[in-house]
């Protein structure tokens, strides 16, 4: 290699001093001596600093350069504007390169490189040139980088790369701004200044190709990018960084593939990382080591992997960055070790050397959940600072919010997981966990998730509907469909819920779930004890609320076959028993719950809250039962136990309750002592209810409770107002148990008050929401609604609905019967009367129809009257006037119904007898009118044949008029005897004196015919009716033009067109019969006359 060397101009003198750059002296001194000495141009003040900083003496660097701007070169050189300013610029690079070595703890030092450097940059900047250089601005913008001022940085490389240095084009301006948009992560600006810059300067470094290759990665161009990686290896075949690049892309492409493809890559990646490894001097690139040993982590090797992420951290002493990424590596071997302890400290000392790095947050938070539920908080903020460096990680958001949710903070939940769902709206675990968080606050919101969740897990792998979330998240579901009294949906839950359970057992319901035995059976021949037990004991209430006491009871029953210490399944059969006023059995299954309490291993609190529940339930049967000492004693024991005012609510409102049922009947014959009574349980009831809201305004079942009292007291208004604001509590409150009672309560108050239609309605409402069409109560309320307003089939129809369900029940039998025989006699009483349009037929027969049902029903109530008299509430007597009622209507009904069949087949006969009157009259004007049609056919027929006739008679005419010489021939002729006739006749009537021509026809030459048929005046006659004798005293006129007898007949010598066209004509026909007629005379041959 040649000596490298350097010529110092002698001052003055035209000699030059020779320096060798190896040769420099140590001491910088001798060195500055002579250059100060002959004051050497700037340029070789930089050569020479330069040379010494190769050789490793920064101190040397500086002080060269540091002497070099002194005004006495300037002085000497006064034109090195370029050279003085390139000094300045590389002594703020070395305060920049200085200030960057500093911890971030030596704030003080920092601060003063970076304002020496930022002196010398803009003493850099007022030199003037002529022109403006782009070198300060560069040594601005790595000043900004430095000090973390991208956005500042940003706009100095963009100035700068307007600008020229010492008047040429550069392109080191685009390349500060592309690797600060990098930093920014704005890839595609980035790659344009790379390609702009790469345009400008085809012949730049490799790092250009590589910062192209680099962009394109990022943004997804993949063959772009390896495209450019390939170009980079093609100019420098052992460059590290793109063979470092090629191998994290084949890693990339091998975590999309499965079986040997992904082997084929990683070992493609593994030849990359070793090429790139030899090409880096060994272990002199800490950026290989880097990726090495993520490839080494990510097969499993962790001795291999932690080796040379230990390395790496060692080599990027200067690069905080990659020492963050060498301690996440080295964490996660120790993790997959299970050195839980060093992996921690790993974590956490990656976390301080770059902050802005999530993964190692990542680990570091799966290191405080495996410490216990008590770092769940800790975890979750840890998750929380990860997330700042993945903002759009749909999974790390659903994640925090668990995490949140699980520690109680569920207002932070929310907002992590509403984050999550707008990130990725299609997140199931997101939606499930939200459905958590308002299970127990919004149980519609909640039920909303629940079921988004489930819609996007409808197709998931039978494995992971096993799975314990999925199966509680079912369950919660069902429960917030029984929340909304959505039964079917609810029970379709709970099944889907046993169907995970029980490993792919069909359990779903169909339409007819509340019927399909079947799947009841299933369900109870499956169960088992765990979760099982108490998903079927939800399905058992939810199919109880439908109404279908049978197949709840069957499943209560199944779970206490399985379980059978299963309080809460005597509790609901007692209520079930209740419901269907079976009370011996409600009161069995009540002791054999208190029975359980004792032996339950149970806490003492939770053993007297049940406790209460039984009593309370006993309260309940004592008072349907009309017990009221039992009752009494039962509430003062209550009262006893429970000495706190907050649990003296129940008690109070039951006393009210207690007081107003034993309220006696209001009669119109009463007197004063029993008035005084009725008016004193009301006021007692009211007092009670009145005690409850003055420390508990908020208790709606006392307000119901006064709201009855007030209904009792036939204050409708008031009572409607109490029982408005009850409904708004009960729907604030989202209580569906008491809004169903306070709807009925309010049905029955626009039933006492007359408002029939409004109460109908709200019966209807009751039983479509709340009973499913099943609560006798509400049921008759809708009837006696109906009943008022006089839709009495209605009401048949309601009070049968309810026979069906408690066909034990005397009363509606007997409400039904009333109800048929109301109808049959109001319909015959109003026929009777004949008040507007008389009944139909088949009304008059339904109408018997029912009085001959209530007959029926009274007559069978009395035959059982004496056996169940003391249940029924109707006395004997009543029963006997609606049977005579019924039987005398009856007999009425079928009489008049005889007589109405006969009226209407009198007017039956005489409608037919009409009707068949209008079918003769109608066949004889059709059978007239085809007769007529008849005679106009064959009129039209006759004419048709004689204009065929005529038509060939002429046609004959034409034959022989053509043998004869033509037409014209024979009328010259016709005319000559014409003439000749005339001729003879004048002279016979000068001869005689007579004008009568008398003598003609004795003589037989004219006849009286002929002469009527002669032409009139200016007409010329027809020789052939003078008997063809012409005349013999005129010579014979000319042929002339056809006379207009020929042109009326149509024998002129015309053209066939207008022949055709007279024909057609009515006219044309009447002279055809003419013609034919005059040619029928002229048939016989004409007198030859005389020689």
């Amino acid at each position: 290699m040649a000596q490298q060397t350097l010529y110092v101009p002698v001052n003055d003198k035209p000699q030059l001093v020779e320096v060798h750059l190896d040769a420099l002296p140590d001491d910088v001194d001798v060195v500055l001596q002579l250059l100060q000495g002959e004051i050497a141009p700037p340029a070789l003040w930089i050569d020479v600093a330069k040379a010494y900083l190769s050789r490793g003496k920064v101190e040397h660097f500086v002080k060269i350069l540091d002497k070099g701007k002194d005004p006495v070169v300037e002085k000497y050189h006064p034109d090195a504007h370029y050279d003085r300013m390139k000094i300045l610029c590389l002594l703020a690079a070395y305060f920049v390169a200085t200030a960057r070595t500093y911890k971030p703890t030596m704030k003080l030092q920092r601060d003063q490189a970076f304002a020496r450097a930022l002196t010398y940059l803009n003493q850099a900047g007022m030199i003037q040139n002529g022109q403006q250089e782009q070198m300060p601005l560069i040594g601005r913008g790595m000043l900004q980088v430095a000090k973390g001022e991208l956005s500042q940085a940003k706009k100095s490389f963009e100035e700068a790369s307007r600008r020229r240095d010492n008047g040429r084009r550069n392109v080191v301006g685009l390349l500060g701004k592309a690797q600060v948009c990098c930093m920014q992560s704005e890839w595609e600006e980035a790659l344009a200044c790379y390609t702009e810059a790469l345009m400008m300067h085809p012949q730049c470094p490799a790092s250009v190709r590589n910062g192209i290759g680099l962009c394109s990665m990022k943004l997804g161009y993949i063959k772009q990018a390896e495209a450019a990686f390939n170009r980079v290896l093609h100019l420098e075949e052992n460059n590290v960084t793109a063979l470092t690049a090629l191998a994290v892309m084949r890693i990339n492409e091998a975590k999309s593939l499965e079986g040997p493809k992904k082997t084929v890559k990683q070992n493609e990646a593994a030849t990359l990382l070793k090429w790139a490894f030899s090409s880096s001097g060994g272990q002199d690139d800490p950026n290989v080591l880097d990726n090495l040993s993520f490839h080494f982590l990510a097969r499993g090797d962790f001795a291999n992997a932690g080796g040379l992420a230990a390395k790496a951290f060692q080599r990027a002493s200067d690069r905080p960055k990659l020492q963050a990424e060498s301690l996440y590596v080295t964490a996660c071997a120790c993790h997959a070790q299970g050195m839980m302890k060093e992996a921690k400290q790993n974590y956490m000392a990656a976390c301080e050397r770059d902050p802005t790095f999530p993964l190692p947050f990542i680990g570091l938070g799966q290191m405080h959940l495996n410490e216990g539920e008590s770092n769940l908080k800790l975890a979750a903020e840890a998750f929380e600072k990860a997330c700042k460096g993945i903002p759009l990680s749909s999974e790390l958001h659903a994640i925090i919010g668990e995490l949140y949710h699980k520690s109680g903070e569920a207002k932070k939940a929310l907002e992590f997981l509403k984050t999550a769902i707008s990130l990725s709206p299609g997140n199931a675990d997101a939606h499930r966990l939200i459905g958590d968080c308002y299970v127990q606050t919004d149980s519609k919101l909640a039920l909303q998730h629940y079921e988004q969740f489930l819609k996007l897990t409808e197709n998931v792998l039978e494995k992971e509907k096993l799975s314990t979330n999925y199966i509680f998240l079912l369950n919660n579901t069902g429960i917030m469909y029984y929340k909304k009294y959505q039964f079917h949906s609810a029970s379709t839950a709970f099944c889907s819920a046993l169907e995970s359970l029980q490993q792919g057992k069909n359990l779903t319901m169909d339409d007819d779930w509340v019927l399909n035995s079947t799947c009841i059976a299933r369900v109870a021949k499956e169960l088992k004890p765990g979760v099982q037990v108490t998903i079927a004991y939800n399905l058992a209430r939810a199919i109880e609320e439908s109404g279908n006491f049978k197949s709840a009871k069957y499943l209560y029953d199944s779970v206490l076959q399985c379980t059978p210490g299963y309080f809460d399944c005597h509790f609901r059969l007692a209520g079930m028993a209740k419901k269907l006023s079976d009370y011996d059995l409600a009161l069995k299954h009540l002791q054999k719950a208190e029975s359980l309490l004792t032996t339950n291993d149970v806490s003492e609190r939770e053993k007297e809250a049940l406790k209460e529940c039984l009593m309370g339930m006993r309260v309940h049967l004592f008072l349907d039962l009309h017990k009221w000492p039992e009752t009494k004693a039962l509430l003062s024991n209550m009262k006893s136990k429970t000495p706190e005012r907050k649990n003296q609510v129940f008690p109070m409102v039951a006393e009210g309750n207690l007081n107003f049922l034993t309220t006696p009947r209001a009669r119109s014959n009463m007197n004063d002592k029993e008035k005084s009574r009725i008016k004193y349980h009301l006021a007692k009831a009211n007092d009670y209810f009145a005690m409850v809201l003055k420390d508990f305004s908020n208790c709606t079942y006392a307000a119901n409770g006064i709201g009855l009292v007030l209904l009792r007291e036939l204050k409708f208004k008031e009572a409607k107002q109490a029982f408005a604001a009850v409904q708004e509590a009960a729907v604030a409150e989202d209580n569906q148990a008491l809004l169903a009672d306070v709807l009925s309560n309010l049905a029955q108050a626009h039933l006492l008050s007359g408002d029939h239609a409004v109460a109908s309605k709200l019966a209807e409402t009751i039983l479509q929401r709340f009973s499913f069409g099943h609560d006798d109560s509400i049921l008759l309320l809708g009837a006696k609604s109906l009943y008022e307003e006089g839709k009495l089939l209605e009401a048949k129809e309601i009070l049968q609905r309810a026979i069906h369900h408690r066909p034990y029940d005397l009363r509606l039998w007997f409400n039904c019967a009333h109800v048929l025989e109301e109808y049959g006699t109001r319909l015959f009483v109003r026929e009777e009367q004949r008040r507007g349009t008389r009944a139909k037929l088949q009304d008059l027969q339904v109408a018997a129809q029912c009085l001959n049902q209530a007959s029926s029903i009274f007559q069978y109530l009395k035959t059982i009257y004496v056996a169940v008299h003391a249940r029924f509430g109707y006395s004997e007597e009543a029963l006997s006037m609606h049977l005579e009622h019924c039987k005398r209507n009856l007999i009425s009904a079928q009489e008049y119904v005889s007589k109405r069949k006969e009226e209407l087949a009198v007017e039956q006969a005489k409608v037919e007898e009409e009707q068949r009157r209008y079918e003769r009259s109608k066949e004889e004007k059709e059978a007239e009118r085809m007769r007529q049609e008849r005679l106009a056919i064959e009129e039209r027929e006759r004419q048709e044949l004689q204009a065929r006739q005529a038509q060939e008679k002429l046609e004959i005419l034409k034959e022989q008029w053509k043998l004869q010489g033509g037409p014209r021939q024979a009328e010259g002729k016709r005319k000559k005897r014409k003439k000749e006739r005339e001729s003879t006749v004048q002279d016979m009537e000068e001869e005689e004196g007579a004008g009568d021509g008398q003598g003609l026809e004795d003589a037989g030459l004219v006849s009286s015919d002929e002469e009527e048929q002669r032409p009139a005046d200016g007409e010329e006659s027809d020789p052939a009716r003078n008997g063809g004798i012409p005349s013999t005293n005129k010579p014979a006129a000319p042929a002339e033009a056809p006379p207009r007898d020929l042109r009326a007949l149509g024998l002129e010598d015309s053209s066939d067109e207008e022949l055709e066209v007279a024909e057609e004509t009515e006219a044309g026909q009447k002279r055809k019969r003419a013609a034919a007629r005059i040619e029928d005379e002229e048939e016989a041959p004409p007198l030859s006359s005389p020689s």
